[in-house]
């Protein structure tokens, strides 16, 4: 996972998830940690809606809680299933690759219908091979898209150093 946090903000995170923790009565280890980390980032929003629900239902988030929490959404099921939160994780992902295009103009029409039908399926995504097999075919696209803008480039070259 890429943390993009500079310093003082991760610093400032990292204070309130320690309150968190505290204020919940669990031990600030790292799988308690994360928890509260990504929960203040906001970046899976499925473990936001999870704690902000249980709060709401003033539900204690005991250690016991905070277990099957990490297991919900940091580790895979014991049936090879992904944690919640990650299909818009990959989805965001490939927005960006779509963006980045359409910022370089690279064929952007082609690619774009691509990565949405590659991401088209994410709710589907059950398993960790499914999700390795997803990257994989966005990766493949923007191996295809890498090659066909430098071959152009090259052609431009070409016709550009024969005028």
């Amino acid at each position: 996972m890429i943390y993009t946090e500079t310093q003082s903000e991760a610093s400032e995170i990292a204070e309130s998830a320690l309150k968190e923790l505290e204020v919940e009565g669990v031990a600030p280890n790292p799988q308690n940690y994360i928890i509260w980390f990504e929960y203040l980032t906001g970046r899976n929003s499925a473990l936001v809606h999870y704690i902000d629900k249980a709060r709401e239902k003033k539900l204690k988030l005991t250690a016991e809680r905070h277990n099957e929490i990490y297991a919900k959404f940091f580790s895979n099921g014991q049936d090879g299933s992904m944690p919640e939160g990650w299909s818009e994780k990959i989805e965001a992902a490939a927005s960006q690759i779509v963006q980045a295009l359409d910022a370089a103009g690279v064929g952007t029409e082609k690619y774009g219908a691509a990565l949405t039908a590659i991401t088209g399926n994410l709710n589907s995504v059950e398993s960790e091979s499914e999700i390795a097999a997803l990257v994989s075919n966005i990766l493949s696209e923007a191996n295809t898209i890498t090659a066909n803008s430098v071959s152009s480039a090259s052609d431009r070259r070409i016709t550009y150093g024969n005028k």
